[in-house]
């Protein structure tokens, strides 16, 4: 027989794995976008791979870049996870 405990323990791993599955991995294909006024970086992240982790293509953005910070200026461009 299962404790509580196990049972509630079960049902924590198993929703673990399914948010590890729900969302797509940071597509590996890159392309080129321009930055526009107004833009943050978690917009160009979303726009460049929605349904994707938005942290994980933040990151990914900043270290295709080589930038330092997340802050961003019109006019230039990155290089982004195209998916």
């Amino acid at each position: 027989m299962m404790s509580a405990g196990a049972v509630v323990g079960l049902g924590s791993v198993a929703e673990a794995a399914g948010g590890a599955t729900a969302r797509s991995a940071v597509p590996a294909a890159t392309a080129e976008v321009t930055v526009r006024t107004g833009d943050t970086m978690w917009d160009v992240a979303r726009r460049s791979a929605p349904g994707v982790d938005v942290s994980a293509v933040v990151e990914r953005i900043v270290a295709d870049n080589g930038l330092s910070t997340v802050s961003l200026r019109p006019g230039q461009i990155l290089r982004v996870p195209a998916g």
